[in-house]
């Protein structure tokens, strides 16, 4: 309807940061015949990556007026580069001398089985702590019921400091996530071993931490070619395989500082989409 109205309106529409992802390219292509004159009547078009300015051509765009401008997102602030003074207070005495694992935004079914590998790989690491961080806080008591069940002793975020014992910390407040990823060693990404199609692998790499993801990675394939072509992420097949690839950081340090800089390094190399996309917005004259 917005394209329509503008249309009728003689207003010029630009689509910038532009991506099609594998899940929705298909149901996409279904009505292209009907999508076309309204993607042919783009005056500018700033695509992620080549792949995605091939499809948006596929769907009627005009390829001389698509132009590859890179993600928006890696040139966003990164939340992990501040922790919140609370947060501090908590995970500064938990990870003090630890090596920290977070299992970020994870969903349903991914939680249980990660935490049923868990005892093992925390029992052949004294050292190692665990951060998992739902991605919906409407789950997380009943998140809490499975920590509580995994024999480990676990506590959650909200209610203060954990006691000294504590391995297994529940992450149940609001916006803190990128701050935590400061204090890993390593991390999971949810939303990957289930087929929801990932979550924000920038944040974590950002922070200088290497990262495991499963192969439901439809949203951010740039960002996963990106990260693995820096030797800074590694994508498995199952739960078994992400636990595999989490001992295997812990069990060298040093490894998983250098992967983790790595990663680090790509996504400072790739940032400059916004002075890409002022740039194209520019040279079509969209602006005048």
């Amino acid at each position: 309807m917005f394209l329509l109205t503008a249309r009728a309106m003689g207003l010029p529409v630009a689509l910038v940061n532009a991506r099609l992802s594998d899940r929705s390219f298909p149901r996409y292509r279904v009505f292209a015949p009907f999508l076309r004159p309204l993607t042919a009547g783009f005056r500018a078009v700033g695509a992620q990556t080549a792949p995605y300015r091939d499809r948006l051509t596929q769907l009627g765009a005009d390829a001389r007026h698509i132009r590859i401008t890179g993600n928006l997102k890696l040139d966003a602030p990164i939340a992990s580069a501040a922790v919140p003074a609370d947060l501090a207070r908590v995970l500064e005495p938990f990870t003090a001398g630890k090596r920290l694992v977070v299992l970020a935004s994870t969903h349903e079914g991914e939680e249980r089985s990660l935490l049923e590998r868990l005892p093992a790989l925390l029992g052949r690491y004294g050292d190692a702590v665990v951060l998992l961080a739902p991605r919906h806080r409407e789950r997380f008591d009943d998140v809490w019921a499975l920590l509580e069940k995994t024999g480990v002793p676990a506590a959650r975020r909200s209610a203060g400091p954990p006691p000294s014992a504590t391995r297994l910390l529940l992450l149940d407040t609001h916006g803190e996530l990128g701050g935590a990823f400061r204090f890993a060693t390593a991390a999971f990404m949810g939303g990957t071993l289930v087929p929801v199609g990932g979550h924000n692998v920038v944040e974590p790499a950002a922070a200088g931490v290497p990262v495991v993801f499963g192969p439901h990675m439809e949203n951010f394939r740039a960002e996963e070619a990106l990260l693995r072509e820096a030797g800074a992420a590694a994508r498995v097949e199952n739960a078994d395989a992400a636990v595999d690839a989490l001992r295997a950081w812990l069990a060298d340090p040093d490894e998983a500082k250098r992967c983790g800089q790595a990663g680090a390094d790509a996504v400072a190399g790739a940032r400059g989409a916004l002075e890409a996309t002022l740039a194209l917005l520019a040279d079509t004259h969209f602006l005048e």
